[in-house]
């Protein structure tokens, strides 16, 4: 957890899409996404499946750990900070 604060606090505040000084993958995920691409939540996947009329193969379906509750405040605000314009487009909490 603390290379992971560590990192955020040296990356540039727009590291954009190249591979700028390391960083191309952490820019934020709408920088990434094509015009006309659809984008389906993992929260949603079920609810997908059955409108779609599709199963999906889950290829890794081992459970993870709640790593969020281990994040300070300070560390969650770099977050938001950093890829605020997600949080916005893809209406996560903040």
């Amino acid at each position: 957890m603390i290379q992971f604060a560590q990192a955020l606090l040296n990356m540039p505040r727009k590291p954009g899409l190249y591979n700028t000084f390391g960083f191309s993958q952490c820019a934020p995920q709408i920088s990434w996404i094509l015009p006309g691409v659809t984008v389906f939540f993992h929260e949603d996947l079920e609810s997908v499946e059955k409108e779609l009329d599709i199963k999906l193969p889950h290829l890794n379906s081992r459970k993870f750990p709640d790593t969020v509750s281990l994040f300070s405040s300070e560390l969650k605000k770099m977050i938001v900070e950093l890829y605020h314009e997600d949080f916005c487009v893809f209406n996560y909490k903040i």
